[in-house]
């Protein structure tokens, strides 16, 4: 069971799950009123980040544990490559709704910014990747080094 994750992962990971988990939260909408971006208004393009932050959870959370073994190509693509496309594809429909006109009062609502920030992170954390930058391993279990124990209180 694979217990290590690189920073480019991690981040590219944390995008994924703050996009995907925050499309159920009101997306778009004028004062009081928001929909979702599962919602028929915005649906299939606002959902669109929502399914490839899914989709980035279940490949790193795979890879993370070791539970399949997913082929080292796909279409002559590695994964750094399809993440890359996840990643990118993600930020730049988030920056499109963020700067198209939706309408009269229309905005990006909470969940809408958390998605945008959660793509850009996506896209951030695939490019990383790609470039070999944040290679270093965040180790996510037990410290690997020895422990050394606190010193003992003085003596009164």
């Amino acid at each position: 069971m694979k217990r290590q994750i690189t920073v480019a992962d991690a981040i590219f990971g944390v995008g994924s799950l703050l996009t995907f988990l925050f499309s159920f939260f009101d997306f778009i909408g004028a004062g009081d009123f928001g929909i979702s971006a599962w919602a028929s208004g915005v649906f299939p393009l606002g959902t669109i980040p929502a399914v490839l932050g899914l989709l980035g959870i279940i490949v790193v959370v795979l890879d993370l544990t070791g539970a399949a073994k997913l082929p080292d190509q796909v279409l002559t693509l590695n994964w750094r490559q399809i993440r890359l496309t996840w990643g990118l594809t993600a930020a730049v429909i988030m920056l499109a709704y963020l700067i198209v006109d939706k309408g009269s009062g229309v905005n990006l609502k909470f969940g809408g910014w958390i998605m945008l920030i959660g793509s850009l992170l996506m896209a951030a954390g695939s490019i990383m990747a790609v470039l070999g930058k944040g290679t270093e391993m965040v180790n996510l279990g037990k410290p690997s080094g020895p422990v050394t124990p606190p010193p003992p209180p003085p003596a009164s």
